[in-house]
């Protein structure tokens, strides 16, 4: 059996992450089943080609603890059980001690929520005593009560219900505090009175509460010690899940191992101790085998049994300091973050009170692991996440003598609150999981009664990273923050500056665009919408007819065609901007016009001369626009009147060569009798684009050549570009040569001199 095993690690350790060496070997198709057998290192190499592959320390040791452990399955039976209850044995015990558990049992799998599930059923048989036989109709007439935060986990409360069959009636929210501590930890007092009101009422049985060591968003853990107490008193169970129990697994001397803080846990390993592949863990303490056999806790299954196989590996591979230490480094990393965003006003920590922020300063995690501490001071100590926010400071305009207005920072007062702040906030989010590595736990979520926040959590990312967080990674994050900072506080002091600048400006329009975090966006108004200002020239009738016609109510058809035109001409605008600055952009307001956007800032940035330029790209935009409008418009005219010169024409000509020419028949015999003259054509029509006339273009056919026309009515030879010359040097032409080769040329020469181009 060990040269088995020991042939297929070896075989698996050769081809995991082996790159392709060429031999000729082609990748499987995508979604292609081959006829006949691909050999396995094929089918690896398909697998890996199809993304980046597995990448951390382990993964060889992990995928051989897969392997082998279907590779178990395959033993004779009693063979397979004898080496799986060794190992699930082994497992148990190293993990209750990791925890500093000593009795109970846990149960492994994929999902979290399944060993929940079966902890309910435990519940149920306890509670019910006719449940094993008869179902749901033992609980039907009093169903059971789950409590569970309003900000918990409220989702594995509605898969319980699911998977048993329980009314969702039977799910009870308890409210947060509101005045004192977490706000998002379970109110312990409410939910001794919900006990007590649901007990008395005899409509529902108090059966399980779902307390959190870490609510999914801000990381807040409840007052696990005082629900402990409060369900001990009703007999009911507590479940506890939640990121901060690793802090249990830092905690290494038997003597601090703090009192247990409820009777089951839900245990990520996978994520806690950054070793991917590895099965969740449900942790019960309690001792009847009975029932824990007959809800699934403690069956004796080869399959299940062996789902601890990669925890067992990863285990003797890595030894009990490093398992403890993966664990740590998240946590140090948590505390180095934190203590650096905490020092700046402009962040507001949501993860951690103002209290546990000021006690984070005094302490590293070894004064923290080495004492005799309870487990609820233990969790509230070590920060599992770090959930900040930027806050934008509020600011004040200065006014000089000379009339120049300055934005001056003001105290920080919470900042501007709505839609401004969270675009600040998720324009900063994006930033970093751009510019950090890929595998950086951090994420961009918003957070309800503040808004848009950014959590660091290494210990809930997945997958798992594939490297410890060290200090130095941690303080690479920092940088790239405090450099974000600079342009996210300079955009804020410049953005009331923009503001005034955009208003003195009678061409420009302010436009609120949702989620944008820039300086804001503008319209450029044609001169025909343009409000006038306090200094233009107008009469009080002119003001009064452009105040009258703003209020009355235009058509659809001119309603659209403004929009129209207001589109034509800022995207125009944008075209132009994004040739000099890339920080301009197109965006559309709520009614679906057209604006310019305005991008980030820097503390450098010169926002009179930003406003200015865009002032006088659109009246340079506009201006061609017209010059456009009026050569279309006189292009137009031309077309029509060369149309109707040509129909006169075409009549006159008829008319003199007579209407019998033109009858079928009867014009091919007057035609053969008496030819028309070749003279008598339709000429055709050309357009001067200098002068605006239509010309006829008999010269042309006569000439076979285009001749132009002064407005005197000369003919003329185009003016064909005049060569650049050196001052002084040899190409300069002689006034006298000129002169004379003019006096010599014949006049069948100057004739053709009005000649410009050959047709």
């Amino acid at each position: 059996m060990d040269a088995v095993l020991s042939a297929s690690v070896d075989a698996l350790n050769g081809i995991v992450g082996q790159p392709s060496d060429g031999d000729g070997e082609v990748d499987l198709e995508p979604g292609v089943w081959p006829k006949h057998a691909s050999p396995l290192k094929q089918v690896l190499r398909t697998l890996n080609s199809s993304g980046q592959g597995p990448q951390g320390s382990l993964i060889p040791e992990v995928i051989s603890s897969h392997s082998l452990a279907a590779c178990l399955t395959l033993f004779p039976e009693s063979a397979g059980k004898s080496i799986a209850a060794r190992i699930l044995n082994d497992s148990s015990a190293w993990l209750w001690d990791l925890f500093g558990f000593r009795e109970g049992v846990v149960h492994f799998g994929d999902d979290l929520r399944d060993g929940l599930v079966r902890v309910v059923r435990l519940l149920l048989l306890r509670a019910y005593q006719n449940y094993a036989t008869e179902g749901f109709q033992a609980f039907s007439a009093v169903p059971p009560a789950i409590y569970v935060s309003r900000t918990g986990r409220t989702a594995h409360a509605k898969y319980i219900c699911t998977q048993i069959g329980l009314p969702l009636t039977c799910i009870r929210e308890v409210p947060t505090h509101k005045t004192f501590g977490s706000q998002q930890a379970m109110d312990a007092g409410t939910l001794e009175k919900m006990m007590e009101e649901d007990a008395s009422s005899g409509q529902l049985r108090p059966l399980l509460v779902l307390a959190s060591a870490g609510t999914p968003s801000l990381g807040h853990v409840d007052a696990l010690a005082r629900v402990q107490e409060v369900a001990k008193k009703k007999a009911v169970w507590v479940h506890v899940d939640g990121p901060a129990l690793a802090a249990l697994a830092l905690v290494s001397n038997t003597n601090n191992v703090p009192a247990p803080v409820g009777d089951s846990f839900g245990i990520s390993l996978s994520t806690w101790f950054s070793v991917p592949a590895l099965p969740c863990a449900t942790m019960v303490r309690f001792s009847d085998p009975q029932l824990l056999h007959a809800a699934g806790l403690s069956s004796i299954n080869l399959t299940r049994n062996l789902a601890c196989f990669p925890l067992w590996v990863a285990m003797l591979t890595l030894g009990q300091d490093a398992f403890r230490g993966r664990a740590r480094a998240s946590f140090e990393a948590c505390l180095v973050l934190l203590r650096a965003l905490s020092a700046s006003p402009a962040f507001d920590i949501l993860s951690r009170s103002s209290q546990a922020l000021k006690e984070a300063k005094d302490w590293s995690i070894s004064d923290v692991t080495t004492r005799p501490i309870g487990a609820t001071v233990l969790f509230d100590l070590l920060p599992s996440s770090v959930v900040f926010r930027y806050v934008p400071r509020t600011t004040s305009v200065e006014v000089s003598s000379d009339g120049d207005q300055t934005v001056l920072p003001g105290e920080d007062s919470g900042g501007e609150k709505g839609s401004y702040a969270d675009a600040l906030n998720t324009w900063l989010g994006q930033i970093l999981l751009r510019e950090l590595p890929q595998d950086t736990p951090l994420d961009v979520l918003k957070v309800e009664g503040k808004g848009v926040a950014i959590r660091f959590a290494p210990l809930e990312s997945f997958p798992p990273s594939s490297d410890l967080l060290t200090r130095e990674k941690v303080e690479h994050i920092v940088e790239v923050v405090n450099a974000q900072l600079e342009i996210l506080d300079a955009t804020v002091r410049h953005r009331k500056n923009f503001q005034v600048a955009v208003e003195q400006s009678p061409r420009l329009e302010l436009v609120h665009v949702e989620g944008w975090a820039g300086l804001g966006a503008v319209r450029f108004l044609p001169a025909s919408m343009a409000p006038l200002t306090e200094g233009a020239t107008a009469g009080e009738e002119v003001v009064k007819e452009k105040e009258e016609e703003a209020k009355e109510e235009k058509p659809p058809a001119v309603e659209e065609a403004r929009k129209n035109e207001i589109n034509m001409l800022n995207l125009e605008i944008v075209s132009q901007l994004r040739h000099s600055d890339a920080a301009f952009s197109k965006g559309e307001s709520e009614d679906g016009v057209v604006c310019i956007r305005f991008g980030m800032a820097t503390k450098d940035t010169d926002i009179a001369e930003l406003v200015s330029l865009v002032t006088r790209i659109g009246e340079h935009v506009e201006e061609s626009s017209k010059f456009i409008d009026s050569m279309a418009e006189i292009v137009r005219k031309g077309i029509a009147t060369a149309e109707q010169d040509l129909k006169q024409e075409n009549d006159a000509r008829i008319w003199q060569e007579g209407i019998m020419r033109h009858l079928p028949v009867v014009g091919s015999v007057v035609n053969w009798f008496s030819p028309p003259p070749k003279e008598i054509t339709v000429k055709g029509r050309a357009f001067n684009l200098q002068q605006g006339k239509i010309e006829s273009t008999e010269s042309i056919y006569k000439h076979r050549m285009m001749v132009f026309k002064d407005s005197e009515g000369s003919s003329r030879a185009p003016l064909s570009p005049a060569p650049q010359h050196v001052a002084g040097g040899a190409g300069q032409v002689n006034p006298l040569d000129e002169s004379t080769s003019s006096s010599t040329t014949s006049p069948e020469e100057k004739k053709s001199n009005e000649v410009v181009s050959s047709t």
